[in-house]
């Protein structure tokens, strides 16, 4: 079997949308499998979501800080991760069905700077954001994500030379809950 060369996530992707692939079936949105994104629709909405979040935030690089997000399971869960990634941000996942001490203890215990949630838990996300400001001095940004309408598109967005690309930047922290305490760090993914 041959050994396939090693490439940024972001050119991966971009030679898929070149190709004019599938990258998503959203059955959350039709279970008969008509919600089907392309490569090149999703590194749109990336781009341009990242440019959003980017300009709430103040910077281009978010040099692997922590953001903290829930968002519910398909098409812009893939969007929100892939933009975390695009700027920079080491992408900390909370667990949708989680109660709020559980969620609190990961934003904490991660150092998450920054809390994304869909408008669908933008109650949630608030009173999380409540619960942080009272545990800690730290200030968080909050952002919550606008729904996307799926891009229409005809041009590739470049998104090949994000900060992710750098294959000493730590991208994701998975954060599982035990039946003996608090959720623990499960993995600390790099992008080698």
């Amino acid at each position: 079997m041959p050994v396939l060369p090693s490439l940024p996530i972001f050119q991966q992707l971009v030679d898929h949308a070149r190709n004019g692939r599938t990258a998503i079936v959203d059955y959350s949105v039709s279970a008969s499998g008509d919600a089907e994104y392309s490569y090149t629709r999703l590194l749109t909405d990336v781009a341009k979501f990242r440019d959003e979040l980017s300009d709430f935030l103040g910077k281009k690089d978010l040099q692997g800080e922590r953001v903290a997000f829930l968002v519910e399971s398909g098409y812009n869960y893939v969007v929100v991760l892939l933009t975390i990634w695009a700027l920079g941000g080491f992408a900390v996942p909370l667990c949708t069905s989680h109660p709020i001490h559980e969620m609190l203890y990961t934003i904490t215990d991660s150092d998450a700077s920054v809390l994304l949630a869909t408008e669908h838990f933008e109650p949630k996300i608030r009173e999380l954001a409540d619960a942080v400001a009272k545990e800690s001095s730290q200030r968080r940004a909050l952002y919550i994500v606008p729904h996307h309408l799926p891009s229409v598109t005809g041009e590739i967005p470049d998104l090949v030379d994000s900060p992710i690309a750098d294959p000493m930047r730590h991208a994701l922290m998975i954060y599982t809950s035990g039946t003996t305490g608090k959720p623990k760090v499960t993995h600390a993914l790099d992008n080698r």
